[in-house]
């Protein structure tokens, strides 16, 4: 498959390099689609916290998958990923291991196949996505990811 340039959507808060070479390492981003990053979030020692993000678009956005670093997986549990508040997977109150959405995870070699597996609502205009973390860790962690989706009309 030909490298595709990715179109980035700044929300909020500070894009990293680590984000972006996380992102180009595991994500195959089709045409149309769109990542849109959570912003830097230092989240405290053994604490959880709701992370949201805003798509900045003149139209909805569909999420396709939810990318979360290798470099601090290990560090987080995922309890919930909502948009606009709607859990889109079932709240885990024993959490999600982070590093199941990062891009070394062993998963198929095209995401079009994960489709099935979360089918992500729609987030409408000046709508939110967010996520629950949890650091596991017993020192302040950063959390940052993104989501990677298209944009509908």
């Amino acid at each position: 498959m030909a490298d595709r340039p990715v179109e980035v959507i700044v929300s909020d808060g500070e894009v990293t390099q680590e984000v972006a070479d996380a992102l180009a390492r595991r994500v195959s981003v089709e045409p149309r689609e769109y990542v849109i990053f959570i912003h830097n979030t230092i989240v405290p020692s053994r604490s959880k916290v709701l992370v949201e993000t805003y798509p900045l678009s003149a139209d909805s956005f569909k999420t396709r998958i939810l990318v979360i670093p290798s470099t601090i997986g290990e560090h987080f549990l995922v309890h919930d990923i909502m948009v606009e508040g709607r859990s889109q997977i079932l709240a885990n109150s024993a959490g999600i291991p982070a590093t199941l959405f990062s891009e070394k995870t062993s998963l198929p070699s095209t995401f079009r196949d994960l489709d099935s597996t979360v089918n992500f609502d729609v987030c409408p205009v000046n709508g939110k996505l967010s996520v629950v973390v949890e650091n596991m860790s017993s020192e302040p962690q950063k959390f940052l990811g993104c989501f990677v989706g298209s944009i509908v009309g």
